[in-house]
């Protein structure tokens, strides 16, 4: 075994190969240290996520996250509507939908995500001049809408009456 001398770090020592006279460790001395730091449990300052400090089995409900999306639904009412971020609005078959964004959160991506039911008539959708979008609304047809950066994306299937 060749001898490689060691420097101090932190508390531990590591080899380093460029500085001679420097005190060496013992292998079951640098095993011990490998086995106390390998061990969460006896690490200090451990990292938290909102206030909780992460150890053990946590859930996202133990660490007060919230990934729940508010549902409302709308049926026929509410035609001309300013759509809050991070909720989902639906709509059944209307004939005419009138959307605004209201001002969303700083530093989060807000999400605008709507739905509604295109009956014998196509529903007409009114949008701000802000969201780019391609989409042509055809006749009894369900879209499912998401508007992030002020960019449209959607979904559609075709609904049969009766």
């Amino acid at each position: 075994m060749s001898e490689c001398n060691f420097t101090e770090y932190d508390e531990i020592l590591v080899p380093v190969p460029s500085q001679p006279d420097v005190e060496y460790v013992t292998e079951d001395e640098l095993k011990e240290v490998e086995e106390r730091l390998s061990d969460y449990n006896n690490i200090e300052n451990k990292p938290s996520i909102n206030g909780v400090t992460l150890e053990g089995n946590l859930t996202s409900d133990d660490l007060k996250i919230v990934s729940k999306t508010k549902l409302v639904e709308h049926g026929t009412n509410d035609t001309t509507f300013t759509l809050p971020p991070n909720e989902f609005h639906t709509w059944g078959e209307i004939a005419s939908l009138d959307i605004t964004l209201q001002e969303g959160e700083e530093g989060v991506v807000n999400e605008y995500w709507f739905a509604f039911t295109s009956g014998a008539s196509p529903t007409t959708l009114i949008l701000p001049d802000t969201v780019v979008s391609d989409m042509g609304i055809q006749a009894n047809t369900r879209y499912e809408c998401n508007i992030v950066n002020n960019y449209l994306v959607f979904q559609e299937w075709s609904v049969t009456n009766g």
